[in-house]
């Protein structure tokens, strides 16, 4: 016997609510809400569209419609989407797009004193512009280590709107950076292929000690590149299993050979030292890899949690990546081993108000002359919302570091705001923000 059809799209309409109601202007009359309406360009219906994984004709499929809204959710410009169905003539039904606007634009201006250091920024940044989906920043950030300028643009639809491209450019008093990375995520969580591509370089003068509180401002460059396809393994009503293969390249280099001038952490010294050719923290790893991944397909939408107000879609269940391979020095690195990282994410609902996070991460390499470079952190959270707008949470995170290199310090620093790379600064006073 032939399989039972389901009901075909007839038509599907596309309904855009303002980022203010007339129920909030009703609500709260003394604030201007219609000007920020009017100020606010509306996502364009293209936009919107592209995200849909249906189309007039098809048969109708209640799991797209409900990836769809996911999907509409999770570019950031909404503060909720749904897709919902009505009856229509004959065995066809209208689907519904409802979508609600989102302020996208924000001003940030920040002022920090730590101890004798004084950090500032300010910065304009935009993820909606014009309702296209694209984004821009445009940021200036004063420390004691650099001034820096920083401008980058978005777009989340960028080709035939199933990639995401990004470049970010900038300029500071001891050097520039620039960096890019285009992706083509799977279209739907059942999708066939992905494909991932990055790219950074970035030269800067950092503090490297050597000596207590004495500290010089060697040229460094650091670049680093990548390549990486998945593919889909598996599917189920719970979860998708991905293989994933591809190849990393990490290049760190301090190019000062000549004497540098001497620094103390409030003035700078009338002496200047030999900085050695070769140091520590030069490297190379070009590292080939595989590894697999799971994904879930059980979600809950929940608001005020992690954006206030914003509609949010929490996967539920056990979520992995696993990546795994070898830096060879036949390839060119600086060093030979075992090199890995993993992560584990695992949120479920413990009941209508309650719900738990638990998460664990690790990396390292193995068999290196440099060290094994491993770290493990873990987490557990609970969150209790007894009302839509009240939200409590707890929990506990701890990490180990074991054996890492002088190469991975500065690494950390560059990334955490760390501003030596030796040992004795990943702990006390030298735990900065730079």
């Amino acid at each position: 016997m032939p399989a039972f059809a389901g009901p075909i799209i007839r038509d599907i309409r596309i309904d855009r609510d303002p980022v203010f109601t007339e129920a909030d202007r009703h609500a709260v009359p003394w604030l201007p809400l219609g000007l920020v309406n009017k100020l606010h360009v509306d996502t364009r219906l293209r936009v919107i569209r592209r995200e849909l994984l249906f189309e007039s004709g098809q048969e109708l499929d209640q799991d797209l419609l409900d990836e769809s809204a996911r999907k509409l959710r999770n570019l950031g410009v909404f503060a909720d989407a749904e897709i919902l169905t009505t009856a229509a003539p004959g065995d066809s039904v209208d689907v519904v797009v409802r979508t609600r606007e989102l302020w996208t634009t924000a001003v940030n201006v920040a002022y920090d004193r730590f101890e004798d250091d004084t950090l500032w920024t300010v910065e304009l940044r935009e993820k909606n512009f014009l309702g296209t989906a694209k984004g821009f920043e445009l940021a200036r950030r004063a420390n004691p280590d650099r001034d820096t300028w920083v401008v980058g643009v978005s777009d989340r639809q960028m080709i035939d709107g199933t990639w995401d491209g990004r470049l970010r450019w900038a300029n500071s008093s001891d050097g520039s950076a620039i960096q890019w990375s285009l992706r083509r995520d799977y279209v739907q969580l059942t999708g066939n292929w992905t494909v991932r591509m990055g790219y950074r370089d970035a030269q800067v003068a950092p503090r490297y000690y050597v000596a207590e509180d004495l500290y010089v401002r060697p040229d460094a460059r650091r670049t680093a590149a990548g390549f990486e396809y998945g593919h889909r393994l598996s599917v189920s009503k719970e979860g998708v299993w991905r293989t994933i293969a591809g190849v990393e390249f990490e290049y760190q280099n301090f190019m000062n050979q000549g004497p540098l001038n001497l620094y103390t952490p409030s003035e700078e010294l009338p002496v200047s030292v030999d900085f050695p050719q070769d140091v520590p923290e030069d490297r190379r790893w070009n590292t080939p890899y595989v590894g697999i991944e799971r994904k879930t397909r059980r979600f809950v939408d929940l608001r005020y949690l992690n954006a206030m107000g914003t509609r949010e879609d929490l996967a539920l269940g056990p979520e992995l990546t696993l990546r795994a391979g070898w830096t060879a020095r036949w390839l060119g690195s600086s060093t030979s081993g075992f090199w890995y990282t993993f992560g584990h994410v695992w949120k479920s609902r413990l009941s209508r108000t309650w719900l738990q996070s638990v998460r664990l991460n690790s990396r390292g390499l193995f068999g290196g002359n440099d060290g094994q470079n491993l770290r493990i952190v873990g987490s557990i959270a609970q969150y209790h919302q007894p009302h839509q707008w009240i939200t409590m949470a707890w929990g506990v995170k701890a990490g180990i570091a074991k054996e890492i290199d002088r190469s991975d310090v500065y690494h950390l620093g560059l990334n955490s705001g760390l501003r030596a790379a030796r040992y004795r600064e990943l702990a006390g006073d030298r735990l900065l923000r730079g």
